[in-house]
């Protein structure tokens, strides 16, 4: 019978690294643990150049009744066609940008192209998708992409921009045009763009005239000649 204590030690067991999805990135730095993605994109699935264009002509094709954040019933297919690309990358999330032209006070634009932007999520939600999956923000004008001089560059300007993001990730909107703007920030902006107001400098007290009176002429003299005495020889 042999002697257990000459058997060889057992092999000490592998540390536990997993990799759910067999894509060769780590859970612990798998951004998208249950979906196979190169290492170069977190380990998550890339977003094809089609599904990209697609993103890029919906920007294009959605419309509004005039300064209203009420949808043209043009826009419907468009948003349709959301639906299954959210179904087709279930770890990323859908980012919906509104953006307007440069005409009317910025407080108006500002709420319109997050009111815009939050019609488009609203008409999304109603077609199933997860209120977890789709971001809205609205940035007013201050983002344009063609000149506010012209109606054809304005009519651009009117946007609302998608986009996909990792939802583990930062928000594309915010990566490309920084935090959405507020009410207040807009104030202040444009209280610190104000010109200086210039403080109107008093006159100098002007000193009373000198009066301009012409002295009295001196009167010649009056007095009689002295009478010389004639004396008689």
């Amino acid at each position: 019978m042999p002697n257990d204590s000459t058997a060889a030690p057992a092999a000490t067991p592998a540390p536990n690294t997993p990799d759910s999805d067999g894509d060769g990135v780590l859970n612990a730095q798998d951004r998208c643990p249950n979906s196979a993605g190169p290492a170069s994109n977190g380990g998550c699935p890339e977003i094809v150049s089609a599904v990209r264009q697609k993103l890029r002509e919906a920007t294009k094709s959605i419309r509004f009744e005039l300064n209203k954040a009420v949808l043209l019933p043009s826009s419907y297919p468009t948003l349709d066609a959301m639906v299954p690309v959210l179904a087709e990358y279930p770890d990323y999330s859908l980012s919906i940008a509104g953006h307007t032209d440069s005409k009317g006070p910025a407080a108006f634009n500002l709420a319109l192209s997050r009111e815009r932007a939050a019609a488009a999520r609203r008409y999304l939600l109603e077609k199933g998708v997860a209120e977890n999956r789709i971001d809205m923000r609205g940035y007013g004008a201050r983002h344009p992409i063609a000149s506010n001089t012209t109606e054809a560059g304005r009519a651009r300007n009117r946007r609302v921009e998608f986009d996909l993001f990792v939802s583990s990730g930062p928000n594309s909107a915010q990566a490309k045009y920084g935090v959405e703007p507020t009410a207040a920030s807009l104030k202040a902006a444009a209280v610190k763009k104000a010109p200086a107001k210039k403080k109107l400098q008093k006159a100098p007290a002007r000193k009373p005239a000198a009066s301009k009176t012409k002295a009295a002429p001196k009167s010649k003299s009056t007095k009689a000649p002295v009478r010389r005495k004639v004396q008689s020889w």
